[in-house]
């Protein structure tokens, strides 16, 4: 089980500290989620007026007739608008999903977008959890090391990744970690309902 577990693990930590190393990464997500963000904004705005638009009988009776004729998306006027709102919402939630899993947030401003490490140490307890059937408890240091076995696996494997980080700035990340897990499943059961609904 602990071969298998480093054998693991060696491969996360592999993945993460390429990209890590990969300075364009965070900055191409970091893009996407801006241009989610303001697809979503368009579409609603789209919507809006369109419902407002108040266009006469006899256009909207033709415009359902064009596309009932050649749209996939819609059939009707209204269906369309009702379409457009879902899709915001949808481009909402793939931005919320990024930054989630990613940990990268949006930033419209210069410099790197900022991220820390906690989704690679949400994965890295996972992985623990998972192959050695132990809880990874909330951390404390004592002397350099944190004291309990499970977080101090936690904070070298990181240190693998990012030799920067100390003892500290590990415990913050398995804590901070930990509440990410629980963020990760709120939002799944929120996408869930929102798919059901």
């Amino acid at each position: 089980m602990k071969t298998e577990l480093a054998v693991k693990a060696n491969e996360l930590i592999a993945i993460y500290r390429r990209r890590a190393a990969n300075k364009e990464y965070e900055k191409r997500i970091n893009r996407c989620m801006i241009a989610l963000s303001e697809a979503a904004n368009s579409l609603h705005t789209a919507a809006k007026y369109m419902h407002l638009s108040g266009i006469d009988a006899d256009h909207v009776a033709n415009i359902n007739f064009v596309l009932s004729t050649v749209s996939n998306f819609a059939k009707s006027f209204a269906e369309f608008e009702d379409q457009l709102l879902r899709v915001g919402s949808e481009c909402k939630s793939l931005a919320r999903t990024l930054h989630t899993y990613t940990g990268v947030k949006e930033t419209r401003g210069r410099g790197r977008p900022s991220k820390n490490l906690v989704s690679e140490t949400e994965s890295l307890i996972r992985l623990y959890e998972q192959e050695t059937g132990e809880k990874v408890v909330f951390p404390k240091a004592h002397k350099g090391q944190a004291a309990q076995r499970s977080t101090e696996i936690i904070r070298r494997w990181l240190s693998e990744i990012d030799p920067s980080v100390d003892t500290k700035q590990s415990i913050t990340l398995i804590r901070n970690a930990r509440i990410k897990i629980a963020e990760i499943d709120n939002l799944l059961k929120s996408l869930t309902a929102q798919k059901k609904g």
